[in-house]
């Protein structure tokens, strides 16, 4: 037999750690890089700058001007616009206002006027204490003091008061008055039965005994007053008289106070 032979061993390697070597950036390139991301910033933020100017332009219609209206598929830039039709309607509006304010100022309108120009107390006694009976005709004045304006009355009413009580209604049929001219209306204003505080009752007897007796003619009108032939306005006026007549049957208007308002 022979000698057996050895195995052959395999070399072992010993592995070495080496450092990673590690990249080293001169100054001179990292300047570099710091001015680059700089300059991108820069562009970045003049970029953001320029696109919020032509929002802006696009918005007020450019040059600083009214904003633009915004249309049915319009872009978007424009959505946040008043719509086109609330722009033309108040444009429309501001050309009416203007053209009513210079028609104002050309013809320069007045209140019409209510006063009594004439009254009577036909009658006017008390039953049981407290219950008024009278008679009074009212010759009613109403005058349009415009030369350049016409003047419609309708819806007419005229109520009579003796104290704070309503005692007497008569309503006038509408009518026109004439530039610078008046209108003249009889009024026959009845009550009968209505009972007014004793108060007042008593206040009366007295008013008859000295011979003065006083009223309040109150009316209410519906006026139209004509600018030309095609413009107009209406409006409500309020008249109050206070009239002061001698005692009945024939009581004659001895003093009044008029007063005529919207």
């Amino acid at each position: 037999m022979g000698t057996p032979r050895p195995h052959p061993t395999r070399p072992t390697t010993t592995a070495r750690s080496s450092p990673i070597p590690t990249a080293t950036t001169p100054k001179s390139n990292r300047r570099s890089i710091h001015n680059h991301n700089h300059n991108r910033r820069r562009n970045i933020h003049v970029t953001t700058a320029s696109i919020r100017l032509r929002t802006t332009a696009s918005a007020t219609g450019g040059n600083g001007g009214a904003p633009w209206c915004r249309r049915r598929g319009g872009p978007k830039s424009r959505r946040g616009a008043p719509p086109c039709a609330a722009r033309s309607s108040g444009s429309r509006s501001s050309s009416a206002d203007l053209i009513v304010l210079v028609v104002y100022l050309v013809y320069r309108p007045h209140n019409p006027r209510f006063e009594v120009s004439d009254a009577t107390l036909n009658a006017a006694y008390l039953d049981a204490g407290s219950l008024l009976n009278a008679d009074v005709s009212v010759l009613a004045n109403f005058t349009n003091p415009n030369r350049k304006v016409g003047v419609d009355f309708g819806s007419l009413i005229v109520d009579l008061y003796y104290g704070s009580t309503l005692i007497a209604t008569q309503f006038i049929q509408p009518f026109s008055a004439s530039r610078a001219g008046s209108r003249f209306v009889n009024l026959e204003l009845v009550t009968s039965q209505v009972r007014i505080p004793l108060e007042d009752s008593k206040k009366l007897e007295e008013e008859i005994e000295k011979n003065t007796v006083t009223f309040n003619v109150k009316g209410v009108f519906r006026v139209r007053s004509k600018l030309g032939t095609f413009l107009g306005y209406s409006y409500k006026l309020y008249g109050h008289c206070t009239i002061v007549t001698t005692g009945p049957p024939s009581g004659i208007l001895r003093g009044r106070r008029c007063i005529t308002k919207r």
